[in-house]
């Protein structure tokens, strides 16, 4: 059974396979990217391709970090760094896929620490 692509751990669209041909006509970069957000998963350079090597760009897409910190954490970091002046289109913008994802997490902590803190 082949591996499903994962949702994009940006905005939770879908991934599709594309590549970018070389200038040269040797080859070309092949990698997964977002059709929604437009986010790109590690490149591959080959000249031909087979099973296999479809299967390593996949597994890259799909690899994600474990989680280090929680959304509160780094929200708090961002605004210690940034301040509390966000424009709210930009939080809705990163915030439009409201599936539980650590983006959207990580904008509703922001909005609860800026809040709190007027």
């Amino acid at each position: 059974m082949t591996e499903q692509l994962k949702p994009c751990p940006f905005c939770g669209g879908k991934g599709s396979m594309s590549k970018d041909y070389c200038p040269d006509g040797g080859g070309a970069f092949h990698f997964i990217q977002c059709s929604k957000c437009r986010a790109k998963g590690a490149e591959f350079y080959a000249t031909e391709t087979c099973p296999i090597f479809y299967g390593q760009v996949r597994d890259a897409w799909n690899r994600r970090a474990a989680l280090t910190v929680t959304p509160q954490e780094a929200a708090k970091v961002l605004l210690d760094h940034y301040g509390y002046d966000w424009p709210d289109d930009a939080c809705d913008a990163i915030s439009a896929n409201q599936d539980g994802n650590t983006a959207y997490q990580l904008i509703m902590a922001l909005r609860a620490i800026s809040e709190d803190s007027q």
